[in-house]
């Protein structure tokens, strides 16, 4: 369900320069978006399931829910597959399986399993700091 922000002014004026700062961040949040992988998202990780994913990332498969600053440092190479909600990890880029590198191409997914709620929460919360 989407936030409800409630905006008050003592006159119309001042009704008026408060809604004009709320459109005004929604205008530039739509440019702007915000940076990605913190602490208030949830990802997911899920391997393909076969005998060629290698221990690694049957490993982080079977992790809790990850955090988006864990995701940033876990996972460095990771690149977008579909933004904002999909991505690639790249996990055999940064890890390594009895120290040797991890051979072939990671065939993974890194999925933000909440994000129109956090990015919601995000908007109303910049929202109502501009309008005070």
């Amino acid at each position: 369900m989407p936030e409800i922000i409630n905006i008050r002014g003592d006159t119309l004026l001042d009704l008026r320069r408060k809604l004009v700062a709320v459109k005004n961040v929604a205008v530039r949040r739509n440019l702007s978006g915000w940076t990605a992988f913190q602490s208030d998202e949830t990802w997911g990780y899920e391997s393909e399931k076969d005998d060629r994913t290698c221990p690694v990332c049957t490993e982080f498969d079977y992790e809790d829910i990850m955090s988006g600053d864990y995701v940033r440092s876990e996972f460095t190479q990771k690149g977008w597959i579909r933004k904002p909600q999909l991505l690639h990890p790249h996990t055999h880029m940064d890890h390594t399986f009895n120290g040797e590198p991890l051979l072939g191409e990671c065939r993974c997914k890194l999925y933000w399993d909440n994000y129109p709620m956090v990015l919601t929460k995000r908007l109303a919360d910049e929202m109502i700091v501009e309008a005070q």
